[in-house]
């Protein structure tokens, strides 16, 4: 298990030249794979992303299960 203080997950550094753009994220892998993920719904960017994982690890285990579940029972019985 990862532990992540919550400062430090939130840092983020920006490095702007003339010949490129580069972002440093210093969130740990899982975090920032979930990040990614998220940011790829609809109207969803990597900030809004990044609030959902922080409020997903402010979840109980409970409370994650039970949406996993129902993550896993709309895919099976909803179809578009």
């Amino acid at each position: 298990m990862q532990m992540i203080c919550e400062y430090c997950i939130r840092i983020k550094f920006v490095y702007n030249s003339h010949i490129n753009s580069r972002e440093i994220n210093l969130y740990p892998p899982s975090v920032q794979k979930l990040i990614n993920l998220f940011s790829k719904f609809p109207t969803v960017g990597p900030r809004t992303a990044a609030r959902f994982v922080f409020y997903l690890m402010g979840l109980s285990k409970e409370e994650v299960d039970d949406l996993l579940k129902e993550i896993i029972i709309l895919k099976k019985n909803v179809k578009m």
